[in-house]
């Protein structure tokens, strides 16, 4: 899926859009006001900002938007795992293998936020790209 006017590449995000993104995977179909209503209270933001910050998102292709009555309501285009998917795949292809060994022990350097679920889930992924033939059983 081509995102804007980055093509392949996965468009960079600042911390508001994030914010946005996060929220609106929380809950689709939100306008411009609730959304501010929900991150005011975190952020010292104005509505313009919210609007703006949604109007480049749409732009970048991450948003879709609907008119509904004076407003637009807002959807995601990309699921959360999609786009993190996109965004470790750009990182990837930008290091080289030995960057790319630095960059798997950070992330795995993370133990406070890696639970021991998702440290199963990593072992299942890995035991599959080993061997292909039993992951497709």
């Amino acid at each position: 899926m081509k995102l804007g006017i980055y093509g392949d590449r996965t468009p960079p995000l600042g911390r508001l859009e994030r914010g946005i993104l996060d929220s609106l995977w929380r809950r689709q179909g939100q306008s411009a006001l609730d959304i501010y209503a929900e991150l005011s209270t975190q952020r010292g933001i104005t509505l313009s900002t919210v609007q703006t910050t949604l109007e480049r998102l749409t732009r970048k292709r991450l948003l879709r938007r609907s008119k509904q009555g004076r407003s637009f309501r807002y959807h995601t285009a990309i699921s959360r795992d999609a786009l993190t998917a996109r965004m470790v795949s750009d990182l990837v292809e930008a290091l080289s293998a030995d960057d790319l060994n630095g960059a798997i022990l950070g992330l795995l350097d993370q133990r406070d936020t890696i639970d021991e679920a998702t440290l199963d889930r990593l072992e299942r992924w890995i035991e599959d790209r080993r061997n292909p033939q039993r992951s497709r059983k």
